[in-house]
């Protein structure tokens, strides 16, 4: 699947393809040496975190509470969807 992205991206000028990060910035995340097997290259990201409705987002974190018996660490889990 990679590889097509790659492909179709190269059909239409691009020169970059953002793989995104692993789990960890650890040395031993299988995840970050796959993505890192493709370049040397990398760059730092930032992701930002904007709660736009509280009250929404509250509610979320209930009902996965209510629907996984412990409360989300809000630190590590987003909820995207209202």
């Amino acid at each position: 699947m990679l590889y097509e992205a790659i492909k179709l991206g190269k059909s239409v000028g691009m020169k970059k393809f953002h793989l995104g990060g692993g789990r960890s910035d650890a040395a031993d995340d299988t995840l970050l040496k796959f993505k890192r097997s493709f370049s040397k290259e990398s760059v730092d990201y930032y992701v930002a975190r904007s709660i736009v409705s509280p009250d929404k987002y509250k509610k979320l974190a209930e009902l996965y509470e209510e629907q996984n018996g412990v409360s989300p660490n809000l630190a590590l889990v987003h909820f995207y969807r209202s």
